[in-house]
């Protein structure tokens, strides 16, 4: 019988050592309230805490992104400089603030939805080298444009490489040492500036030497630098081994994790709201049936956007653990993105109506007109070296 107790007694001992060792394990599993919940769609890298090795693959793939980055500055800076001469050549001064609005709209839109994709499929390679390549068709289509529409159109393919510029941050950080990555985050920003200082000049420059094939030769520079960067991109870089808890799932279970009502409901609203600011003032007045009926239509869809992200997703472009967490990381996080939004309204202001301002008040030289904002751009390339 004091054996046979003996025996219970250390079972039950054994049983409540064993119980107490997996409650201290599902405590250290539960997230804190400053830890994120990991979701299907985050990446896991294999071999997480081990350095990525420097090859000569690392070198080409991070040129690459150097040169991608320059690339997409490079085509967004340019044509607004030489925008009235676009115009006046194709004869579209009516909707000529569509060539790069086109762009930026397109950047605007996709750039969400190719950052999610690029986790969800684990394409981000294939999603890089074929934005790239969309690019590369469409700075080909612009220099034989007989109409102000087909450079419209080819701006649009241009936007599909421009909106894959979060992909161009992500890149250096998989692949290198974790010393050399701010180093290498400032010499992106640093390409991106050059870029930026590069473009205004150079189709300043052929503008100004030839106002009909001037600005196509821009074209067809952009459309070589697109084609550098997808080779580039093609041989250099080799993504770590990741997965995610979306692996064993089919292509349409994937494509159901993206957030496709929200990005409709962005794209249309979007679209529309901007075509009611182009029409506005220029096509048609003001207090027309056209421009209203396309402005309040475009603001409708954009609320419907937001109430959409708020209610009937959590996991959509505007995903909620990003504002979650209090004071320290959700209002954080917020304040940070009505900082950014402030900027890139000041930012595409003085990139679009500045060249238009200084060329109706002071200046017709093309050239000389891309000098005046050289000092924007170069301050911007030398300060970013010290914040990274």
């Amino acid at each position: 019988m004091r054996e046979k107790g003996a025996e219970e007694k250390g079972a039950e001992e054994k049983g409540a050592e064993e119980k107490g060792a997996e409650e201290k394990d599902a405590e250290q599993n539960v997230p804190s309230d400053g830890e994120e919940q990991q979701g299907p769609h985050d990446l896991v890298y294999d071999k997480a805490d081990k350095e990525p090795e420097l090859h000569w693959r690392t070198f080409i793939a991070i040129a690459a992104m150097f040169l991608l980055n320059l690339t997409q500055v490079f085509a967004l800076q340019g044509p607004p400089v030489v925008l009235s001469a676009m115009g006046k050549d194709l004869s579209g001064e009516s909707i000529q603030t569509w060539v790069p609005n086109a762009l930026s709209l397109v950047q605007a839109i996709l750039c969400p939805v190719i950052a999610n994709a690029s986790d969800v499929f684990q394409a981000r390679k294939a999603i890089l080298v074929g934005t790239c390549l969309l690019s590369f068709i469409g700075a080909a289509i612009a220099p034989n444009a007989t109409h102000i529409g087909s450079v419209v159109a080819a701006q649009v393919l241009i936007g599909f490489g421009f909106a894959s510029v979060p992909l161009a941050y992500c890149v250096p950080s998989e692949i290198l040492p974790r010393r050399w990555r701010p180093f290498v985050q400032s010499g992106v920003n640093l390409a991106g500036a050059l870029g930026a200082c590069a473009a205004p000049l150079i189709i300043g420059s052929l503008t100004e030497r030839n106002p009909h094939t001037g600005w196509r030769f821009f074209y067809w520079i952009q459309m070589a630098l697109w084609g550098a960067t997808a080779v580039g991109i093609l041989a250099g870089y080799q993504p770590p081994r990741r997965h995610n808890g979306l692996d064993h799932v089919n292509f349409w279970q994937k494509l159901r994790h993206l957030d496709l009502p929200g990005f409709l409901l962005l794209t249309s609203g979007l679209t529309l709201f901007l075509v009611s600011l182009n029409l506005g003032g220029d096509a048609y007045a003001w207090s027309s049936a056209r421009v209203l009926t396309t402005l309040l239509i475009g603001l409708a869809v954009l609320v419907t956007f937001g109430v959409y992200e708020i209610k009937g997703t959590s996991t959509g472009i505007l995903h909620h653990e990003l504002f979650r967490g209090g004071q320290q990381r959700g209002r954080t996080f917020g304040l940070c993105v009505l900082l950014i939004f402030i900027e890139g309204v000041l930012l595409f202001s003085f990139i679009v109506y500045y060249p238009a301002l200084t060329t109706a008040l002071f200046e017709q030289n093309f050239f000389l007109l891309a000098a005046r904002i050289q000092h924007f751009w170069l301050a911007c390339g030398f300060a970013t070296l010290p914040y990274g």
